[in-house]
């Protein structure tokens, strides 16, 4: 029972460590959609402005217009995520409402050795315990039901009157069980077989579902550190901004700029928060 707890436990303080990873997520991606908009606003004022005063075509308008559409519904669409998890965070601490405020990630952890953790997770993991727990009581009822092929033997006094004579003395009794336990200790043995079975089965697939995890993050690793890089090289949208003033940009340069620059800090945030989910549930089996 107790295990069983500690199961419970764990998988809900899970859901509730990935809603938060998601939420940082969520708020990371509107701080970048949030100074998009901003920009997206701007010029769509810049260039009505333009065009009342004559010095800037109907097309690049409406180009601004579209611009500001296309932005203000990706962040109202984050937004309304962001906000589905507020709730989902909220239910997971009984109702009540956990501010999150961090908008971007820690350096992600991945353990040193998988060797080393699975060592440890395995002799604290709940799950595994349990499955151990569970061959060790087979075992003891295994040997409970070889006891019951012993003889029993019975000691006492006894007294017994025949035509008024009284007999008296020790009394000794033996009983040779050869029907009582017939089949038990077969179905004992079996059952410990199997849940020995069980346990190697269960340890088995952990080992290898955890090492394809393990494996899985140290490639996000190499390909979160290359989006940093990448995206550092990508113009930001200060920069953007500053050559669609500067005319160095048309218009449309800079919607088809900022489409790939969001796309990539998209792909980045989305890598750095898969690695963090894998953190995450390695570090639960472990706490």
């Amino acid at each position: 029972a107790e295990y069983e707890y500690l199961i419970g436990r764990r998988t809900v303080l899970a859901e509730a460590w990935s809603t938060c990873i998601e939420i940082v997520y969520r708020r990371a991606l509107a701080t970048a959609l949030q100074q998009c908009l901003d920009n997206a606003s701007a010029l769509a004022d810049h260039w009505k402005t333009k065009a009342e005063a004559g010095d800037a075509a109907a097309l690049d308008v409406n180009k601004a217009r579209l611009n500001l559409l296309t932005v203000r519904k990706m962040f109202e669409e984050n937004a309304i995520e962001l906000e589905a998890l507020d709730n989902n965070l909220a239910r997971l601490n009984g109702g009540q409402a956990l501010a999150i405020e961090a908008n971007a990630f820690m350096p992600a952890n991945l353990p040193d050795s998988f060797d080393t953790w699975y060592e440890n997770a395995l002799s604290i993991a709940p799950e595994m315990k349990s499955l151990s727990q569970n061959g060790k009581i087979a075992d003891m009822s295994l040997s409970l039901a070889k006891t019951g092929w012993l003889p029993k033997f019975s000691v006492g006094y006894a007294s017994e009157r025949i035509l008024g004579t009284t007999l008296q003395g020790v009394k000794l009794g033996i009983s040779i069980p050869l029907w009582e336990n017939h089949g038990k200790v077969k179905a004992a043995a079996a059952h410990a077989d199997a849940a020995k079975m069980r346990f190697d089965d269960a340890q088995m697939q952990f080992r290898a579902s955890m090492n394809a995890l393990y494996a899985k993050g140290l490639k996000l690793q190499s390909v979160v550190d290359m989006y940093r890089k990448s995206l550092n090289e990508i113009n930001s949208m200060d920069m953007l901004k500053k050559a669609l003033d500067a005319g160095e940009i048309s218009l449309l340069d800079y919607m088809l700029e900022q489409e790939i620059w969001i796309d990539a800090f998209r792909e980045t945030l989305e890598s750095d928060r898969d690695l963090q989910l894998i953190c995450a549930e390695m570090q639960s089996y472990i706490l």
